[in-house]
Formats: C-alpha cells, structure tokens, sequence
C-alpha cells in the first residue's frame, strides 16, 4: 500500500531484454543476494563469476560452493549457461597438480557441456565424495 493507493502483485511473464540499460542495475541488485563463503575465494568481474581455491583445499570445497551458487541461481530465477562454465585449473612454480586432476576436469567438462546438467541438480557433484 503507498498512501491511500492499494498495489496490485503481479508476476512477470518475461525478462529484462538483452542490452536493456535495466539489465545492469538488476544485475548489481541481484547480485548482492549472492552467498558470501569462507570456503573459497570469490571474484567478481562484470557479469562473470569465479571461485578460486588452493587445490588441495577445493576438492573438499567446490561442491559446496557450486550449490550455493546454484540455490542463488534458483532463487533469482536466473539460469547458468553451461556453455560459458569452464573449470580452469593452473598452478605456479611447476608444481604438478595430482594424477586424478585430468579425470576431474573431464568430469566436470562433461557435465557443463554434454550433460547440460542444470546447477541446481542437487545430485550431482563435481568431484567424488572421497577425493584426494
């Protein structure tokens, strides 16, 4: 109600067009409802999100973080294009990642890009629930 003007609630049927000038201030809203996490690392750039993590540490982390980047995704009704998700592993020093490390990268690939499995599939886990 403002003043003596009773509103009516309606749900919108569609989105904010591609290349509205709303889109970017929808998206700063939006993006506040974002989790913050102590688990990993996240940067934020424009409209890109990245989760970073110390790769001894991110087997046990990412899982937990891509829910709830996934539960955000739900919540605002947005969609994650799986073909603009990559998994991008890098090390310094030389330093070797470890031998499953190409057998979760293919993991993950797959399910970005062949499954096209949404985020918000509860079931699904980028790496195995024991890692090493």
């Amino acid at each position: 109600k403002i003043t003596q003007d009773l509103l009516n609630v309606k749900l919108a049927s569609a989105g904010v067009p591609q290349g509205s000038s709303y889109g970017p201030v929808i998206y700063v809203l939006m993006i506040h409802l974002l989790p913050v996490t102590q688990e990993i690392r996240m940067s934020i750039n424009v409209d890109d999100i990245a989760l970073v993590d110390a790769w001894e540490q991110a087997c046990q982390n990412i899982n937990v973080v891509v829910q709830e980047v996934a539960n955000w995704c739900n919540k605002i009704y947005a969609k994650a294009n799986p073909d603009k998700c990559r998994y991008t592993p890098f090390g310094f020093h030389g330093r070797e990642q470890p031998d499953s490390h190409q057998q979760h990268k293919n993991k993950i690939l797959k399910l970005l890009h062949t499954e096209r499995a949404p985020l918000d599939d509860t079931s699904t886990q980028l790496y195995p629930e024991n890692c090493a």
